[in-house]
């Protein structure tokens, strides 16, 4: 009841219809929807961007190039494959495999 109190007393003694009231509670609903979209977006964003980064450094294979140094990521067929390759025939394998052969 007190809520509807407060309107009367609005409307009265603002001179403004109920019709009016009600517009301007659902504009300032409409700006608080739009903010909290817009805090839900960038936070959204942010985390995309965190768990980005870190899967990024977790799972991302790179090596340097023989010529100029700068780094390339491992991203086609062929690359890939002659990792497949490089690898056994450098004697790369499991830690606990190694330490059974010993």
């Amino acid at each position: 009841m007190a809520s509807y109190d407060k309107l009367r007393a609005v409307i009265d003694v603002g001179g403004k219809s109920f019709a009016d009231v009600l517009k301007t509670g659902v504009g300032i609903l409409e700006v608080r929807v739009k903010e909290q979209e817009e805090i839900r977006k960038k936070g959204h964003a942010e985390r995309y961007r965190k768990g980005y980064a870190e899967a990024e450094r977790l799972y991302k294979v790179t090596y340097s190039c023989s010529v100029c140094g700068k780094t390339l990521t491992v991203t086609s067929g062929d690359e890939k494959e002659a990792i497949k390759k490089y690898m056994p025939e450098h004697g790369w394998g499991h830690s606990a495999c190694h330490e059974r052969k010993q």
